[in-house]
């Protein structure tokens, strides 16, 4: 695979097909069924560390708004401050920015300043930080964000853990994808269901028509309460009967 690197890296065994079919599985049993980003990059975390040693794991995300990184999920038991959920990376000087604006793995055995000059790459080397690997999260050519892995040591990872990462990084996108859909469809659904308690306040009914509508359901249905037939109460009618009498 295609990715960036820089010399002077570790040059370990390369892992068998078996092994990357294997670890491949795991991850994507692990991850299918989670909708939630954090136990998403925890489980990841955790089926790694077997595979590829590190003390750093994090997940950032795209915000179109702010056209910068935002910060998802952290696994860094060492952070006590140096990030937070919810925080902005920003789209140059990281190797975060570098995997998401380049599309491919990003791989550094050590620090260099001159190349990711962004405060945050400072401020990672002074927890102690020196080494890792960025892969962008890409699901049908679309990129969601990147995921990071950083070590403790100098040249911690090696290309063939990149090349693994990557192919990891494939999945995560998916699941994130997935996760993002879940909750965009969430909120619509209490935004719809809201709405329609307001409108009911006002009027001391639900409309379950217009409900109906909103959630798409198709098929034979009682018809929207404007459009039904005045119903006349029997008695009222018997009344009317009596003064005509």
């Amino acid at each position: 695979m295609d990715h960036s690197t820089n010399v002077g890296g570790p040059s370990s065994g390369i892992r068998i097909p078996a092994e990357r079919a294997r670890v491949l599985l795991e991850i994507n049993n692990a991850i299918v069924s989670r909708l939630d980003l954090t136990q998403v990059l925890q489980c990841i975390s955790d089926c790694l560390r077997r595979e590829i040693k590190h003390d750093f794991a994090a997940l950032a995300l795209y915000d179109a708004e702010r056209h910068e990184l935002r910060l998802h999920a952290l696994d860094f038991a060492e952070n006590k401050g140096f990030l937070q959920k919810g925080q902005l990376i920003p789209l140059v000087g990281t190797p975060a920015s570098l995997a998401f604006a380049t599309r491919k793995p990003v791989l550094r055995h050590r620090p260099d300043f001159e190349e990711f000059p962004a405060p945050i790459m400072k401020e990672a080397y002074a927890k102690g930080l020196k080494s890792g690997c960025a892969v962008p999260l890409l699901c049908h050519e679309k990129i969601v964000g990147s995921m990071m892995l950083a070590s403790l040591r100098e040249s911690a990872f090696t290309e063939d853990d990149a090349d693994l990462l990557a192919q990891i990084g494939v999945q995560v996108a998916s699941a994130v994808d997935n996760a993002l859909n879940f909750e965009s469809a969430w909120r619509a659904e209490q935004g719809c269901s809201c709405a329609l308690r307001r409108r009911g306040s006002g009027s001391g009914f639900v409309d379950h028509g217009d409900a109906v509508r909103v959630h798409g359901f198709s098929g034979s249905r009682e018809p929207h309460w404007r459009d039904r037939k005045p119903r006349h109460c029997p008695v009222r009618l018997h009344r009317r009967e009596a003064r005509r009498g």
